[in-house]
């Protein structure tokens, strides 16, 4: 094991034979900020710079596009932020060589439906393929066909549900649902070759899967899956070989400039590269990226900048197989964001959250009896599609009232 991690930047073989296709899977893709004028002008060597040596070598370039390219500003109601790019930075991606985006992701509906359908509009003036969304929940949930002569990939994109997830009547993103999920991979290894699932979700800003992530990443795997791809966590995460098959469980950023990450691991990434052939990897490897804080582009990591990157990378990889220990980390995690959490969960005020944050138990709000009882209705399953339906149903008449006012 420790050799495969140490070779891993020069290309792991898995199985012999040579590849019918090179796909190369890229990290989150932001193309707003800094970078948007670069992108729309096309300087590609400004933006991409060495990294244009990668994509020119394979078949097929994915990236995550993660946000909606329009001029449309109508962001909706959500916690966070409301991302968006105007749309002719896609001269700039497909000078990159991108050539499948991936829009199943938590802000590709940032702008609503007009800035998904622009994002739509755009891709297929440009011819680049795309998925992982829809107008409706049965166009969100195609696969992605891509062939290379004689041979198929399916690319199944999913993303976990925050504000994006399409329904019977309304546009978004394909959401992850184990059960579906498993019949949609079924399904479509009877006529692919290979298939692929893309999968958007994990904690941000934190590197390792949670237990439960490992095993919904996993059970894709025993599904069928060949490979999964996670983005969202916006910092590089390790990866494991499950049942002889990849799982990368975050690539990081591959260009997201954005003013409010402060961490510097947030400026790196990576993209892996597979060679593939009928329902095996031949061969992959890691291509570690780096952009700067405050100038636009990427450029491939180089010297002792990639040797650190590739120690960290061989680190969490190595923690991933763990059990016991992503069981601890995902503790200490949890317990960081303990008052973020419960703070937001009980809409505690200014004062009452220091209080809390400083020790003293606000009782009159958080109490072992409302815990209990919350807990209760989040973790029984039943109890927790009846909240969801309330709140939806609440939000939705909320808003029609709003807007009549």
């Amino acid at each position: 094991m420790s050799e495969m991690y140490a070779k891993m930047f020069q290309g792991i073989q898995l199985n012999y034979g040579d590849p019918e296709v090179r796909i190369l899977i890229a990290g989150d893709l932001y193309p707003g900020g800094i970078n948007e004028s670069y992108l729309m002008d096309k300087k590609e060597t400004n933006i991409w710079n060495d990294f244009l040596l990668e994509t020119s070598d394979h078949d097929f370039n994915i990236v995550n596009l993660e946000c909606p390219l329009t001029t449309t500003y109508d962001p909706i109601e959500k916690q966070g932020i409301n991302l968006f790019a105007k749309p002719d930075v896609i001269n700039g991606i497909v000078s990159g060589g991108f050539n499948v985006l991936s829009l199943a992701n938590n802000h590709i509906m940032d702008m609503g439906a007009e800035g998904l359908f622009d994002t739509i509009k755009i891709c297929e003036q440009n011819d680049i393929l795309y998925t992982g969304v829809g107008k409706n929940i049965n166009e969100a949930e195609k696969p992605l066909l891509l062939n290379q002569g004689d041979f198929s990939i399916a690319i199944i994109a999913i993303a976990e549900h925050e504000f994006s997830i399409a329904s019977r009547s309304q546009p978004g993103v394909n959401p992850f649902d184990a059960r579906k999920n498993n019949a949609q991979i079924q399904k479509v290894n009877e006529s692919s070759d290979f298939t692929l699932v893309i999968f958007h979700g994990g904690n941000e800003f934190y590197p390792y899967p949670s237990p439960d992530f490992q095993l919904s990443c996993r059970f894709l795997i025993d599904s069928g899956a060949d490979a999964v791809i996670c983005h969202h966590t916006h910092v590089a995460s390790g990866f494991e070989i499950y049942k002889n098959k990849p799982i990368f469980y975050g690539l990081g950023n591959l260009l997201f400039n954005y003013e409010g990450f402060r961490q510097d691991n947030c400026y790196q990434g990576y993209a892996a590269s597979l060679s593939i052939s009928k329902r095996m990897i031949n061969q992959f490897r890691i291509i570690p990226t780096v952009q700067a804080r405050n100038l636009p582009g990427i450029n491939i990591m180089h010297g002792c900048e990639k040797e650190k990157f590739r120690k960290e990378l061989i680190s969490k990889s190595k923690s991933v197989i763990d059990s016991e220990e992503i069981e601890n980390r995902w503790f200490d995690f949890c317990n960081s964001l303990r008052i973020t959490y419960l703070s937001r969960l009980f809409s505690l005020n200014r004062l009452e959250r220091k209080l809390f944050a400083e020790g003293f138990p606000v009782f009159w709000r958080i109490n072992r009896k409302n815990l209990i009882r919350i807990k209760n209705q989040i973790h029984c399953e039943s109890h927790r599609t009846v909240l969801l339906t309330c709140i939806d149903g609440y939000l939705s008449n909320n808003h029609e009232q709003s807007k009549n006012v």
